[in-house]
């Protein structure tokens, strides 16, 4: 069989693996790019992107709670609970361990504040039953305030 079908049923069968399981393809392009062997380059390319564009959605998510249940707090804080606490807790721990590890997303993060923002008091009006126009129509804190680093 010459080389070049050989290579290209090679690339076949490891796109095919993509779909049964994910974990192995990966370690397989892995393994294949440090032999200099080919690998499924297009592949890699389309999951690179689908793995930043998660990476962004998870952010945005994140800060939409995070920025919510802050507002939340501090326009009803006779209703605040250690629910709300928790909340404020674990997405502080996560979003501040998320930007520590990935310059990137921390740039990324700072050029998306105002949108997070306005997210998170859509989120903060609909749990609180306030108007948004009730809380400020700009962020009123820093990342680092968001995040409890003062």
């Amino acid at each position: 069989m010459p080389f070049l079908l050989q290579k290209i049923m090679k690339l076949s069968s490891l796109n095919r693996l993509r779909t049964k399981d994910e974990y192995r393809w990966l370690l397989e392009n892995a393994k294949r790019i440090e032999d200099n062997q080919p690998h499924d380059d297009a592949g890699l390319r389309i999951f690179l992107l689908e793995m930043s564009k998660s990476d962004e959605h998870g952010l945005r998510s994140r800060f939409r709670i995070l920025i919510g249940h802050l507002l939340k707090a501090q326009y009803q804080s006779k209703k605040k609970t250690r629910s709300w606490d928790v909340t404020i807790l674990n997405q502080r721990d996560d979003l501040s361990a998320v930007l520590q590890d990935s310059a990137t997303l921390r740039n990324f993060a700072q050029v998306n504040l105002e949108k997070y923002y306005q997210l998170g008091v859509e989120f903060a009006s609909v749990q609180t039953g306030l108007p948004a126009s009730t809380f400020p129509p700009t962020c009123p804190w820093t990342i680092k305030q968001i995040l409890g680093i003062l």
